[in-house]
């Protein structure tokens, strides 16, 4: 049978064996660029193929590969989930910060601007500041107000104090919900690359939790991570929402992470299966 479906994605724990054990699908590494076909079905660059569906999980530092094969997806009649056109409005994390902020989930002061707005003398002696769209620490400078130098930026950026605590993720999939543990003894940054994680007891009905549910029905999303330091106080500070967030990082993840990768699939399959393309 000819593979019409593909499940992009840039974390193969979960995605790959089930993707293996189906006849129509094919699965490529996220960062892969799709063009149309004029048929109005779509082909890796460079394969010759009539793709008519698909998965579209994960982020991809290419911010131009990721705009792109999102687009296309939100214009055409291609059967995608998580929804294209909501993952375009999701793509730069200092607007979703702000959404967060307008929306009341704010657990301090955060500064979401351009350079020109941004007035160094009104932020605490020690702040971050994190510049660009990339995650896993990328683009976080740890600055003193009285040491150094802000650097330039374009478009948005974020700043917000340093908190002192435990680097936690909540990580919900459906009505899962996963707690998460990042260590680094190698970084100040402690989700990023090279980091320890481990899944932790939660505190069901507790602060938290409700603080990270309330961020995925503001996104109705069906899967997220929402990013917290627990200072020693027991009190959490809201850093950051993710619309992709890994899924790999301990067995829970993993199958809830399966059940809703395979009820999604079908739902892709069933859509595509009656589809009417137009180019």
């Amino acid at each position: 049978m000819q593979r019409d479906l593909i499940f992009l994605a840039g974390e193969y724990t979960v995605s790959a064996p089930l993707v293996y054990q189906r006849d129509r699908w094919a699965h490529t590494n996220i960062a892969r660029k799709l063009e149309k076909n004029e048929d109005g079905t779509f082909c890796r660059r460079g394969i010759a193929e009539a793709l008519r569906g698909g998965i579209y999980y994960a982020g991809v530092s290419d911010d131009v590969i990721r705009r792109s094969n999102l687009s296309m997806f939100a214009t055409g009649e291609f059967p995608c989930w998580p929804d294209p056109c909501k993952m375009l409005e999701l793509d730069d994390r200092h607007i979703v910060m702000r959404k967060c902020l307008e929306a009341g989930f704010g657990t301090h002061d955060v500064f979401v601007g351009a350079r020109s707005e941004f007035q160094r003398h009104k932020m605490p002696w020690q702040f971050v500041l994190k510049t660009g769209n990339e995650h896993q620490g990328q683009g976080k400078h740890l600055l003193n107000a009285h040491q150094h130098e802000t650097p330039d930026w374009d478009g948005l950026a974020t700043a917000e104090p340093y908190f002192e605590g435990e680097s936690v993720r909540i990580l919900l999939i459906e009505n899962d919900i996963i707690a998460l543990r990042f260590t680094n003894p190698e970084s100040w940054i402690k989700n990023s690359a090279g980091a320890d994680v481990e899944q932790i007891p939660y505190v069901k009905g507790g602060q938290l939790v409700a603080h990270a549910t309330g961020l995925q029905q503001l996104f109705e999303a069906d899967i997220c991570g929402c990013d917290y330091i627990i200072e020693p106080n027991g009190a959490f500070r809201f850093l950051e929402y993710n619309h992709f967030p890994g899924v790999g990082s301990c067995d829970d993840a993993i199958q809830a992470a399966s059940r809703l990768f395979r009820k999604k699939m079908d739902e892709v399959e069933r859509k595509a299966s009656g589809v009417s393309l137009s180019g």
